[in-house]
């Protein structure tokens, strides 16, 4: 039986690689926009296990940076601003906001 804790290290990997690259990591929520988290907001989740690889989702007031378009319900006209805060979630097995 193949343990999945190395898909979680990869996934773990590459966060901290974007992370080096950039101050913000996007966040695509599900059914919503994309926004950036800052990585003082710790790590962002992730990851297909019994626990996330980090818990960090956008919050209430935060501004989409990708993805926004008028049928969101976020959308306020002119941007996508999270109505509350997003919550972990899974989607196909893997944990998601």
């Amino acid at each position: 039986m193949s343990s999945r804790k190395p898909a979680a290290t990869v996934t773990l990997a590459s966060i901290l690689a974007v992370g080096l690259a950039s101050t913000d990591i996007p966040i695509s929520v599900q059914y919503d926009a994309t926004y950036s988290l800052s990585k003082s907001h710790g790590f962002p989740c992730s990851g297909d296990g019994p626990e996330p690889v980090g818990r960090s989702c956008p919050k209430a007031g935060d501004v989409a940076t990708a993805d926004c378009r008028p049928y969101l319900l976020s959308f306020n006209g002119t941007d996508c601003v999270a109505p509350a805060d997003a919550q972990i979630g899974t989607r196909r097995k893997r944990r998601s906001c």
